[in-house]
């Protein structure tokens, strides 16, 4: 910027440039800052909703087990092979999920 009429106007100019920039970046920080927040609590219910999943299929497996559906030993590796890759599924899922809470801290 050129300015050797009036220093101080081009004084104020820079300073009402930067006070602006400044404004922009807090208002950008309180909102990224609410996003993660939000992020946060969906990703928490979504921890909890996958736990509950996990609960339940172990639960059917013991109840498919104890009921006697299947008692026969190869039936009985086959349940619990179906089972087991939709426990390891939701692993997955859940390390995502606490890899994206971890991504959230990293960024505050």
């Amino acid at each position: 910027m050129y300015c050797n009429t009036n220093h101080l106007g081009c004084h104020c100019l820079i300073n009402n440039f930067v006070i602006e920039k400044v404004c922009q970046h807090e208002q950008e920080q309180a909102q990224l800052k609410e996003r993660a927040r939000r992020l946060e609590r969906r990703l928490g219910t979504l921890d909890s909703e996958y736990a509950q999943q996990v609960e339940n299929l172990r639960a059917a497996y013991q109840k498919t087990l104890s009921a006697g559906l299947e008692r026969d030993v190869e039936g009985e590796e086959n349940i619990r092979l179906r089972y087991q890759a939709e426990i390891e599924q939701l692993r997955v899922r859940i390390s995502i999920i606490l890899f994206c809470i971890f991504f959230i801290y990293i960024i505050k």
